[in-house]
């Protein structure tokens, strides 16, 4: 089943921007396979790391994680604007349900016992440790497999709280014609003008970060959420709902290659520079990652919107494809690690190894057992379609 990705009036923009949502997830693939081989130690959030390491993976790291999630939130937050308008608040809260409430519940019942099963095996064979597969059945007799963390579907857990809150918001609104009538004005104004909507974004992000009191963004893998985190990801979510709502998609297809070459400039310049333990470095530096974040965010939603509205086939299977594939991938991310932990073969080889094992892994699952499935007509394409 292979759900419409065009919007009324502009379908090749609803497809660029459904080409963006799948590509948010398939780097989660890329993220999670560089980071075992980064030479930053990224415990508690992951307990991976070869004895082959190389900093290139942090800088692919750090340059992934700048832009994904607030991409892919924005794209929900347009998609999910789009579902209310033409389908009604019913059929959106049934979406919710089966596209986003039953993958989250099934995955972090489903799937934990065997992430942690797979780290167990990996950490146990980087480590030399023998019979590294009795760690791996360990971990799944033991309590360290109940879901007491959203895992790698912490974006889903955030999804359904930002849906049915938009939908409450948006209802509100609607009641009063002053209120809708000044928040469209609002929309509108910022998303004319390419200096106001990057300003206006940066500055929300670098507020968020001040927030944070970090000087990237973080991420929400308990139950318990995070206001600062939460209240970042709103930001973007409303941001693509107030697009679809403000129908300037044609505004936002400004500047794309030279902000992307001024925030990859800055990406870099900030990656380089040996800040100090000073007062002042914190603040700038988050001033200095809210305008590359932003500068990323704006340019790739220019770029896909401008270059990536021709349906070719494989783009179209990649849009179908990327839930099922970011849902399932965790466990054989940190499971192949392990199987050639011991090779004497260089960090970017073992990096190659394990995102094209994983990539093949995950296509073929859902070519051949999913993709003509119930769960596969769950997990195709952007939820809200």
């Amino acid at each position: 089943m292979t759900r419409n990705t065009t919007t009324e009036g502009q379908p090749d923009e609803a497809f660029a921007l459904s080409a963006l949502w799948s590509s948010t997830l398939l780097l989660g693939i890329v993220i999670h396979s560089a980071v075992t081989y980064g030479a930053v130690d990224y415990q508690p959030v992951w307990t991976l790391q070869d004895q082959q390491t190389h900093p290139i993976f942090d800088w692919v790291v750090s340059y992934i994680h700048s832009f994904r999630m607030p991409l892919f939130f924005l794209t929900s937050g347009y998609f999910a604007a789009k579902s209310l308008n033409q389908s009604g608040l019913r059929e959106l809260l049934k979406n919710i349900v089966r596209n986003l409430l039953i993958p989250f519940v099934g995955g972090v019942f489903l799937l934990w016992p065997l992430v942690c099963a797979a780290f167990a095996f990996s950490r146990a064979s980087i480590q030399h440790i023998p019979y590294a597969l009795g760690d791996a059945s360990e971990a799944l007799t033991s309590k360290q497999f109940l879901p007491l963390k959203t895992g790698h579907l912490w974006f889903l857990y955030f999804l359904i709280l930002l849906v049915v809150l938009a939908c409450a918001i948006s209802l509100v609104s609607r009641k009063s014609n002053s209120l809708h009538a000044f928040i469209n004005k609002a929309a509108n104004g910022v998303f004319q003008h390419f200096w106001v909507r990057f300003i206006t974004l940066a500055t929300a992000l670098f507020l968020c970060l001040c927030w944070m009191g970090k000087p990237f963004l973080l991420t929400n893998h308990r139950w318990t959420i995070n206001p600062a985190i939460f209240t970042t990801y709103f930001i973007y979510f409303g941001w693509g709902w107030m697009v679809y709502k403000s129908a300037c998609l044609t505004q936002l297809k400004q500047h794309a290659m030279l902000q992307l070459v001024v925030g990859y400039v800055l990406f870099v310049l900030n990656g380089w520079f040996n800040w100090p333990n000073e007062a002042w470095a914190l603040p700038t530096r988050q001033a200095l990652v809210a305008v590359f974040s932003t500068l990323f965010v704006l340019g790739f939603t220019s770029l896909f919107l401008t270059y990536c509205t021709k349906p070719f086939s494989i783009i179209k299977y990649s849009i179908n494809a990327s839930y099922w594939v970011y849902w399932i991938h965790l466990p054989f991310v940190a499971f192949v690690p392990g199987l050639w932990s011991g090779l004497n073969i260089s960090s970017p080889m073992k990096f190659l190894l394990t995102l094209a094992s994983t990539g093949a892994l995950c296509l073929l699952s859902h070519r051949f057992l999913v993709r003509n499935t119930a769960l596969g007509k769950i997990l195709n394409g952007v939820p809200f379609q």
